[in-house]
């Protein structure tokens, strides 16, 4: 397992909203702005966290939720480079399997998934990310809300069965 923080310092500027949920008063200095997202008091949480990411070849699946309503949005897959670039922006980036390369979700569209909070699963090896969704809400590259549209029915016949083992058309 890889440890996922190491103690530096955030670079990003945190907003007026995340100021003023920290219980000690507004981060004014870059030093004080450790890796937190939502809440200073989350560092010591992570200081001690460790990704498993030796149980997919390198990878963990990461889970993004909106923050607000709860609603799963979509599931990518992260490397410890870019978790490592997730939290030291506070907004998520992923590790694309099809062009072997990291991308910021939204970095050519607008929108963006800023982190508001990050937890682990008990087995240390899948990762939440609850977000705010800026830009149009879209998070799907099929241009709706959430990639999980397309409902699978829950019979035990055939056509189900193929469902499930053949992809849809204009998949990317």
């Amino acid at each position: 397992m890889q440890t996922i923080l190491t103690g530096k310092v955030c670079q990003r500027n945190l907003t007026d909203k995340q100021n003023a949920i920290h219980k000690s008063g507004p981060l004014k200095h870059k030093a004080q702005r450790a890796i937190c997202f939502a809440c200073y008091f989350q560092l010591e949480k992570f200081k001690m966290t460790a990704i498993d990411f030796d149980k997919m070849q390198g990878l963990a699946p990461a889970i993004v939720q909106d923050s607000k309503s709860g609603e799963v949005l979509m599931l990518g897959f992260v490397n410890s480079e870019s978790l490592q670039k997730t939290l030291s922006t506070g907004y998520v980036t992923f590790f694309s399997r099809t062009r072997n390369k990291l991308w910021t979700k939204g970095e050519t569209s607008g929108n963006r998934l800023q982190v508001i909070s990050a937890s682990t699963d008990c087995d240390f090896d899948t990762l939440l990310f609850q977000v705010e969704v800026q830009g149009d809400g879209v998070t799907c590259h099929e241009g709706t809300r959430s990639c999980f549209t397309k409902p699978i029915e829950l019979t035990a016949n055939a056509s189900a069965a193929a469902q499930l083992s053949s992809p849809t058309e204009g998949r990317r």
